[in-house]
């Protein structure tokens, strides 16, 4: 055997290549990051009421709809807000848009138990015994006598995160896009779409106060066992590149995806309605 063979630095250099050649094989794909941080983040278990939330969103947009295409609309809804087509689209968006280091360590952070922690306690708030307390939490007016430092924690923890803003635009968006990709003067069915357009945009404005209010008073609720000092560290996260990045990609692809499946929505159902203006009249059936 050639002496150099067995030289230590032979062995560490073909060592350090072999554990480089693991750590490539082993590194998670962009999806898999994106999964990961959809899922840690929460989002993912609010896919599921994604048609419901469409179709009462298209219930409040002003748009008075014949019997037989209000069911093609529902059925349209069903089909482009599917849990798991919705997946895909915002897992596809948030590796269009991904950056690995600050996604490792934005999944770092949502891996610790505070994040774990705080994320249940969020979550808790969507369930229906959830509700029922914040709603018990409402009445009793505790916001009111709050101290001031506690408000200020979570008011900035609601501006860094841009809840209010992102809550507004999830809940306007869907309706408007729908209405402008089905609008068209040829289809008598729906109208004229100008002023329901403007309605959204006057609800969308108006909207703002009251939906900060709301999701302010819903932090205080869903977060009122929590100390000060975890809240600070956790609005640190948000307020970290990674946290940015993070919390902007997250809500990015949600309301991209929203927005493009309202538009095939609406296109579906500006379909739809040209068929059935179009199809010819059955004859009477005698008696």
């Amino acid at each position: 055997m050639h002496p150099a063979a067995s030289s230590p630095w032979i062995l560490a250099t073909a060592l350090a290549v072999g554990l480089a050649g693991a750590a490539r094989a082993e590194a998670p794909s962009a999806s898999a990051l994106a999964r990961e941080l959809l899922v840690v983040s929460g989002l993912d278990g609010s896919l599921e009421s994604m048609a419901p939330q469409a179709i009462q969103g298209v219930a409040h947009c002003g748009v008075t709809l014949p019997a037989p295409i209000e069911r093609r609309l529902t059925g349209l809804i069903h089909r482009e807000f599917e849990p798991r087509a919705v997946r895909l689209e915002i897992v596809s968006r948030i590796v269009a848009d991904m950056d690995r280091a600050l996604a490792e360590e934005s999944l770092a952070f949502y891996r610790t138990p505070l994040a774990r922690r705080l994320k249940a306690l969020e979550e808790h708030v969507a369930t229906p015994a959830g509700q029922a307390g914040l709603e018990r939490f409402i009445a009793s007016g505790v916001v009111a006598v709050l101290p001031p430092s506690r408000i200020a924690l979570i008011d900035r923890l609601d501006r860094v995160t841009e809840t209010t803003e992102f809550t507004v635009d999830l809940v306007h968006s869907i309706p408007r896009a729908l209405v402008l990709a089905a609008a068209d003067p040829s289809l008598t069915a729906l109208g004229d779409m100008n002023p329901i357009l403007s309605e959204l945009e006057r609800q969308r404005i108006e909207a703002g106060p009251r939906v900060r209010s709301y999701v302010r008073t819903m932090m205080h609720y869903a977060y009122r066992d929590v100390p000060d000092a975890d809240l600070v560290a956790y609005v640190a996260f948000f307020e970290s590149e990674a946290g940015r990045w993070s919390n902007r990609a997250l809500s990015h692809a949600l309301v991209g995806t929203m927005n493009a499946s309202a538009t095939r929505i609406g296109v579906g159902l500006r379909r739809e309605i040209r068929a059935l203006q179009t199809a010819p009249a059955r004859p009477a059936r005698g008696r």
